[in-house]
């Protein structure tokens, strides 16, 4: 989804308005994206605003709030990252180490080392890109039979060569975790990192846990809501298996760059531009378990986590000591567009708030028409778009997978780029037109 963003977002950074209050924001996103969820922003450790969107319960009508427990997908490889870096201190692995050190039976095992899993430099495939994905999160399944659906896979690329977002990265960190700690991953973390900082409502769940305050996950379908696919949480694990209130996950960044659990050393090396991933506000790096960048003008450290019903984003911004987090239970809407809108907001860059939007029902049948893969003109860039429960599905490859909104049946809206797709049939076969602030990106299927 990075590359996607470099080419877009600075297209779509239109000056309609002058900024608003950030209630002013939220109200918008929850009147034209159908927003839910929770939203807090913190300036030098105090909370300076919160505000709760929506319902935690759709059926029942409950109210999100300050208490509700969402998901918060890949926010969780921040988590993990720290506890490698933690592991780093109390002296039993460096990040230089090579993954047999603590793993056997990898083809690729002595080139790979901590520090390519924890920057997506590994060349490991991603296990949630793989075919039939999608019934296997609903498995109850171990980590260590995740790890063997990629344990024999070839490397798609040398260590270090370039940025490739993976999941199968951060699971194995999480057995090197065990590994190294001789504790299981849940408990290290639980210990060692939550513990430490007293927060008690960032935690692992299963999904037959009862959790007081525990938001349903839910996709935007229309300007209607449904249950999401189901999905076991735990198979996430290190890679996105944690929930949260969108208070204490405001608090996380914060209290790490205060030095309440980790050395400057550690902190310098966990923020540090390991690897330039593109252009994007704040996200034109990463660095371990977060990306990081500048911000119109402000150095920031972030993380997004999408997962079946649930999105989630944390930023913090080192010299200000600002933290914006916003977690949601709506698949199909981005978090992401939200808290930046709220980061202009702050920063007196313009904001143009999002309108509503009317949306259609498309029939499956014409949805199965713009299926395949579509290659960009003006950029190396790859779409696949497929269609999933009746919904037109798009897989940014080894990035992620978003929903797309229907506004007719050729035009579609991409919440997370505030941006339209249509899809137009030429003599020459199908073609897509991607359209954000007033420019158009160009691609054709393959």
């Amino acid at each position: 989804m990075q590359k996607l963003l470099t080419l877009l977002l600075p297209l779509s950074l239109g000056s309609a308005l002058a900024a608003p209050d950030y209630a002013a924001v939220v109200g918008a996103h929850q009147n034209a994206r159908h927003f839910m969820g929770d939203v807090v922003i913190r300036e030098k450790g105090k909370v300076i605003f919160q505000q709760s969107a929506g319902l935690a319960n759709v059926e029942f009508e409950v109210p999100n709030s300050a208490e509700t427990v969402f998901e918060i997908g890949s926010v969780s490889k921040s988590f993990t990252a720290v506890a490698i870096l933690k592991l780093q201190e109390q002296g039993k692995l460096k990040v230089t180490d090579p993954l047999s050190k603590f793993l056997a039976g990898f083809a690729y095992g002595d080139q790979v080392t901590l520090h390519h899993l924890l920057t997506h430099t590994s060349g490991v495939p991603s296990f949630t890109s793989f075919p039939g994905f999608i019934e296997t999160q609903k498995q109850n399944i171990s980590q260590e039979k995740i790890v063997e659906m990629f344990r024999e896979k070839p490397l798609e690329f040398a260590p270090g060569d370039h940025f490739s977002y993976s999941n199968s990265g951060y699971t194995l960190l999480g057995r090197v975790i065990e590994k190294a700690s001789g504790m299981p991953y849940q408990q290290y973390i639980t210990e060692h990192v939550l513990a430490p900082l007293g927060f008690k409502k960032i935690a692992f769940h299963s999904r037959l846990d009862l959790v007081k305050n525990r938001a349903s996950g839910y996709v935007l379908d229309g300007a209607s809501f449904r249950l999401p696919e189901a999905h076991n949480v735990e198979i996430a694990g290190p890679a996105g298996g944690l929930f949260a209130t969108a208070s204490e996950l405001s608090q996380w960044l914060p209290s790490l760059f205060e030095g309440k659990l980790l050395t400057p050393e550690s902190i310098k090396a966990f923020s540090a531009p390991h690897v330039k991933i593109g252009n994007e506000p704040g996200f034109s790096s990463y660095g371990y378990g977060v990306g990081t960048g500048d911000m119109f003008g402000h150095q920031a450290v972030s993380h997004g986590g999408n997962i079946n019903g649930f999105n989630a984003v944390t930023v913090y911004f080192p010299e200000e000591k600002i933290s914006m987090t916003v977690t949601s239970n709506v698949e199909g809407i981005s978090s992401t567009e939200l808290v930046m809108d709220l980061i202009k907001t702050r920063f007196d860059v313009p904001v143009k708030l999002p309108t509503p939007r009317t949306l259609v029902s498309v029939p499956e049948t014409v949805l199965k028409g713009y299926e395949g893969s579509y290659k960009a003109v003006e950029a190396p860039l790859s779409l696949r778009f497929y269609v999933h429960a009746g919904m037109m599905m798009l897989e940014i490859p080894g990035q992620g997978i978003f929903q797309l909104l229907p506004e007719a049946e050729d035009r579609f809206y991409l919440s997370a780029l505030d941006s339209e797709l249509t899809f137009k049939k030429t003599p020459e076969g199908m073609t897509l037109e991607v359209l954000a602030g007033g420019q158009i990106l160009h691609a054709s299927r393959e």
